[in-house]
């Protein structure tokens, strides 16, 4: 008897918790719409699409739609709509470079986080941002002037090497400063 009632008090409130989540699965109809449905098996939303993420991130999930790409919400609203590369939503950021312009934006399309003052070492320039992860993200910085060529194919040659010597990374925080340089 002590062990069932041990047994209730411990995964019933996880259960709860367990049921309080929203559950989408993807899906793509017959006639090539891509989109979700609940638990029930409702359609929350399908539209065509050229791409659809299979999963949220953030309550928002990404599609490419034509030329434009973005973030829709659990109604299937654009939330974030653009042309520029995206990644995933970590910690309520996601990553974003725009001509060499590197900056966070937050789940509204706000920027939260411009990079454009970091403060940089001599002779070095922004290169990569990337998700944060428990309060970092990691930053990569070249030499000023490196160039990474894509010659179309599978592989992309950073000037000449696979690897470059003069890539270099650090840690930056959510206020944009450097805590490891």
């Amino acid at each position: 008897m002590r062990r069932y009632l041990l047994f209730i008090i411990l995964f019933i409130p996880r259960i709860e918790t367990i049921s309080q989540e929203v559950f989408r699965w993807p899906i793509q109809k017959s006639n090539l719409e891509l989109g979700f449905i609940d638990s029930s098996g409702k359609e929350v939303y399908t539209a065509r699409f050229d791409f659809l993420a299979d999963n949220y991130s953030n309550g928002l999930v990404f599609f490419q739609k034509g030329g434009k790409r973005g973030f829709l919400n659990e109604n299937g609203e654009i939330v974030i709509n653009s042309n520029k590369q995206w990644a995933q939503f970590s910690e309520g950021l996601l990553n974003v470079e725009d001509h060499g312009h590197f900056y966070y934006l937050t789940t509204k399309g706000e920027i939260a986080i411009d990079l454009k003052n970091l403060e940089m070492p001599k002779g070095k320039q922004l290169s990569a941002i990337y998700s944060f992860t428990d309060g970092l993200a990691i930053v990569r910085i070249q030499n000023i002037g490196h160039k990474d060529i894509d010659t179309g194919e599978s592989d992309v040659v950073y000037d000449g090497n696979l690897y470059p010597g003069d890539w270099y990374y650090g840690f930056i925080n959510k206020d944009g400063k450097w805590v490891v340089q």
